[in-house]
């Protein structure tokens, strides 16, 4: 009975002491700005391997100074997002799709969300939420309670 209620006390402290996100003054407007170089400014995907990544986006201020979240999408039928727009080469043809989410305060500090997401895996999110972590430099998908349950790498394309 006692390991029984050591092993339960072990696991439950697992789950209230998960990784949080660490926040701080960062917000997406000094990630962007020129003094940093556009070192955090780019396209944030999951770590995966290629075939399997559910998350490939950037974090942009649109022209009437609202942030949105913009995820790229292969297939127009699987696009998500407020406003889904064609990404085209030079020469016209239609290279993929970008679905723009409009980003929300969470309100909880350094946590935001956006409405009605949907991954590159077809996966519907009613909320998803994210934010920078300063210790990691990354950003990181969390639940509402900032609980990380993704970290995001930069890519660089080249």
């Amino acid at each position: 009975m006692r390991k029984l209620l050591l092993v339960g006390m072990v696991m439950l402290g697992a789950l209230v002491f998960g990784e949080k996100i660490t926040t701080g003054n960062m917000t997406w407007a000094k990630l962007q700005a020129p003094d940093m170089n556009g070192e955090y400014s780019g396209t944030w995907m999951s770590k995966e391997e290629i075939e399997k990544v559910r998350f490939l986006f950037t974090v942009d201020e649109n022209n009437n100074h609202i942030w949105v979240l913009n995820q790229f999408y292969s297939d127009r039928r699987s696009a998500g997002g407020d406003d889904v727009s064609e990404d085209q080469s030079d020469d016209g043809t239609v290279m993929g799709y970008t679905g723009s989410y409009i980003i929300h305060p969470s309100g909880k500090k350094g946590i935001y969300y956006v409405n009605n997401f949907i991954d590159l895996k077809g996966k519907k999110y009613k909320r998803l939420y994210f934010g920078f972590d300063e210790k990691l430099k990354k950003v990181v998908i969390t639940d509402k309670d900032g609980n990380i349950s993704e970290k995001l790498e930069l890519y660089i394309a080249g």
